[in-house]
């Protein structure tokens, strides 16, 4: 029987609605096309024109409405005749800290043929996971202003840092990173000049650290941490600060992976004790509203984080594989070099969900060096072909292999994590043998003849 989900859809303001249109067709497309879990979706109008008709951005009973629900999908928030700093906290602010998502994770990286801004960065240097305290820190709210009007006027904003918020954001970033292949780690912080908040922040990362020996991490200091992304991007992996630094520097990361359009975002409850909330980055682009060019990808993508927060790991990779062959074969928006609109990106992407032949690499390393002229691969797996820009490993148990019968199976990917029937496992550091076939053991000796795309599809372990 199909799992439902109930999603609470909140498009908000500016191109919000466009963009979570085409998220919301694209979730459709994916739950029927796998046939293992089914999407419900209440529309809540809940933005700047709900304010200016009620003087609040929240009914009384949204917050416990919101509680009701497995996900929530949100747009955009800000409108020219509201100010920003009401219509942040009185919205999106307001949700994140009463619903306690602590954690804002923002992946960033290449998508396929999209080309990072920076010249001498090839598009596989870039593959980083951003963790943001999302809940105290610079946005907790606490401040004043006295004197108003008056010549010495004083507006103090403080930035709050408790042990409690701190340790819990910390161990979700080590335990993120551990996740991750490269098990790498750096943390973020200011603690030379902000020598109480930040310098507690630095002795909970040693304290957090000795939780989890196989996890490399270092220390930087936010303003060498914007050289550091642009100058030498692959020497980073999972990154943690604060909520201001990492609000900052998941921009600059998104520009210099190709566009703020293709920026995703969760705000997680760990604990999932309220839901959580997915949102593209972007904002409102008011500029563009009503255009119809608006890029939906980092909607989308936002779209396939919730489907692996829910557990459909497999409907999440079958969105993110469909995005990723969207951008290879040119279907963008104009801010990527395309010519589409907005429609007809999300269009492309459901015909791809429909056929979901192979997922496109960008940013593999170290896989196969005999194919190095296809980006620089190593380990020798035997069955490797190349089309198109995607890289096609047909599986083959070690009898077949031998007289040389393999199955269909396409496996996207090599070294990493891998998804079984939707389930994670890991490959072996070695992943060949005399027969090319050794991490089939890994595999419970599946017949190759029920082997079969999207049965199990390989991330990207990208370096």
């Amino acid at each position: 029987m199909p799992h439902e989900y109930k999603i609470a859809s909140m498009p908000g303001d500016g191109i919000g609605p466009e963009v979570i249109d085409a998220a919301l067709d694209v979730l459709d497309a994916v739950a029927r096309y796998s046939g293992e879990f089914t999407l419900s979706f209440d529309n809540l109008l809940w933005g700047s024109d709900f304010y200016k008709a009620t003087g609040t951005y929240l009914p009384s009973d949204g917050l416990e409405t919101l509680k009701k629900y497995d996900a929530v999908l949100f747009g955009a928030v800000g409108a020219p005749d509201v100010p920003d700093s009401v219509s942040l906290w009185e919205l999106l602010l307001t949700m994140r800290g009463s619903l306690q998502q602590y954690a804002n994770v923002r992946p960033v990286k290449c998508l396929s043929s999209i080309e990072p801004v920076s010249r001498h960065v090839r598009p596989r240097d870039i593959d980083w996971m951003f963790v943001r305290e999302n809940s105290e820190g610079e946005y907790a709210g606490q401040g004043g202003r006295t004197h108003s009007g008056f010549g010495w006027e004083v507006a103090t904003e403080v930035a709050i840092f408790t042990r409690h918020g701190v340790r819990r954001i910390m161990r979700f970033a080590f335990e993120t990173a551990a996740s991750r292949p490269r098990k790498l780690l750096t943390v973020v912080t200011k603690s030379n000049a902000q020598r109480y908040g930040l310098v507690l922040w630095d002795e909970i990362a040693e304290e957090v650290s000795k939780e989890f020996p196989d996890v490399k991490w270092d220390k930087m200091l936010v303003d060498a941490m914007t050289v550091r992304m642009v100058r030498n991007p692959q020497s980073l992996d999972t990154i943690v600060g604060t909520n201001l630094h990492i609000d900052i520097l998941s921009d600059l990361a998104a520009a210099l992976a190709g566009s703020v359009g293709i920026a995703a975002s969760a705000n997680i409850d760990p604990t999932r004790k309220s839901p959580s909330m997915f949102e593209p980055v972007h904002g409102s682009a008011f500029d563009i509203t009503g255009k119809g060019i608006a890029n939906p990808l980092g909607a989308i993508w936002s779209s396939a984080m919730m489907l692996e927060w829910l557990g459909e790991k497999q409907g999440s990779m079958l969105v993110m594989n469909a995005i990723e062959k969207a951008c290879a074969e040119g279907n963008t928006t104009g801010d990527l070099g395309g010519k589409l609109n907005t429609k007809q990106v999300t269009a492309a992407i459901i015909s791809m969900l429909a056929n979901p032949v192979r997922a496109y690499a960008t940013g593999t390393t170290n896989v196969f060096p005999q194919f190095a002229e296809y980006g620089d691969f190593d380990n020798d797996l035997g069955l490797v072909n190349f089309e198109g820009g995607s890289l096609v490993m047909n599986v083959c148990s070690s009898r077949d292999n031998k007289h040389g019968h393999h199955s269909t199976t396409e496996v996207i990917g090599t070294k990493g994590r891998i998804l079984v029937n939707g389930e994670p496992r890991i490959l072996p550091v070695d992943i060949s043998d005399e027969h090319g076939t050794r991490y089939l053991d890994q595999l419970d000796h599946m017949d190759h003849t029920d082997m079969f795309l999207p049965t199990f599809k390989a991330e990207l372990a990208r370096f």
